[in-house]
């Protein structure tokens, strides 16, 4: 990437954070609708629901379903008063989810323990899904920071992103990205249902380590461990992430315990470790490092640690949405490995503006 005049091979970490800062709010049935994060997404989805509740009665139903189970099951401690976050809810779906006896509506008779998960699991995966897509496509066409970032790329760098939207991929294609080699795994022409123009011009690896909205595994949500123990069998154009008969949509739910069961997800999280060892740059856009992602804090850890022992420090270290003063969890990992003081930007747009103004 080149950045006041310097080309450096550079890792670009993307969090969350980067999608709500890379996009204004966009309109969806004349509700404001911004890109969720771990924090906000029940309160975002309440106003997804209202924009719905006329044309949608589906989704209506499944984020009813989603706040009932946050009142009636959801572990709460007096006097709490925050927002139950997105791996509070999940996890807890996702750990109690063949214990049916106790976990289940209270009228009725009580469900008998299955095999099969919980029917909020697909409300859950369903209605984030449907979030993101909403929100992307009301995105669509309109100036975004990621076609900003992806201008200063050049061959031989890599972004690590654990969002499911495909706002960076599409960004990427204007440039030249090729899907079937740039997610860091080769995707056969049968699988691959999405074909840019002008594909081979950059060089650069995207590496989804939680999946993708575009991306499909064979199996169901009757059994949600398939998109753990399967890789993709389909990947389709982001314009048209609707969904695929017979297949589940491949994202990593955001769970605490991640059980990664197929050499697929192996293989992209050491290409992430790779990079995380052998870039000259790091970027981190709007990514908190929480300490739930133990996946992610391990990984980079690890690396951090190789360099150290190397000698081998980053030449330079760029914290967008972190916090300069107090406990920057950043700052700290790469404490002792870069050669000069991160530098610090509030919001993606102040660093794409200041980047803009070196040119």
């Amino acid at each position: 990437m080149k950045l006041s005049g310097a080309s450096l091979r550079t890792l670009v970490i993307c969090g969350a954070g980067a999608t709500r800062g890379a996009i204004k709010p966009v309109r969806i049935n004349k509700k404001r609708i911004k890109a969720p994060l771990n924090a906000d997404f029940f309160t975002i989805l309440e106003a997804f629901q209202r924009a719905h509740k006329e044309d949608d009665k589906t989704l209506v139903q499944r984020i009813d379903r989603l706040q009932e189970v946050i009142a009636s099951d959801l572990p709460k401690t007096r006097g709490e008063k925050r927002q139950p976050t997105m791996e509070d809810v999940f996890s807890l779906l996702y750990v109690t989810q063949n214990l049916r006896s106790i976990f289940s509506k209270r009228k009725g008779p009580k469900r008998k323990s299955s095999k099969k998960g919980r029917k909020e699991i697909e409300d859950f995966l369903e209605v984030t899904c449907r979030l993101l897509a909403d929100i992307q496509d009301a995105a669509r066409g309109k100036t975004n920071r990621y076609d900003d970032l992806v201008h200063y790329l050049e061959d031989g760098d890599s972004i690590v992103t654990l969002n499911y939207d495909n706002l960076l991929d599409t960004a990427l294609t204007k440039r030249g990205w090729k899907p079937s080699s740039g997610y860091g795994f080769k995707v056969s022409e049968k699988k691959l249902k999405w074909r840019p123009t002008d594909a081979g011009k950059l060089d650069v690896s995207l590496l989804k380590l939680h999946g993708s909205l575009n991306w499909f595994a064979k199996g169901s949500y009757s059994k949600p461990s398939a998109i753990f123990e399967k890789k993709p069998s389909l990947i389709t154009d982001p314009s048209k992430v609707r969904g695929s008969s017979g297949h589940i949509r491949q994202i990593v739910p955001p769970v605490y315990g991640k059980t990664f069961a197929h050499s697929h997800w192996d293989s992209l999280w050491n290409a992430g470790f790779k990079e995380a060892q052998e870039a000259e740059r790091l970027i981190i856009i709007g990514c908190s490092l929480v300490s739930t992602d133990f996946h992610l804090s391990g990984v980079l850890y690890k690396a951090i640690a190789r360099r150290k022992k190397a000698g081998a420090p980053f030449k330079e270290v760029i914290i967008v949405n972190g916090r300069k003063k107090g406990k920057c969890r950043w700052r700290l990992l790469v404490r002792g490995c870069t050669e000069k003081d991160p530098r610090y930007y509030p919001t993606f747009e102040n660093f794409c503006a200041s980047q803009s103004s070196r040119r």
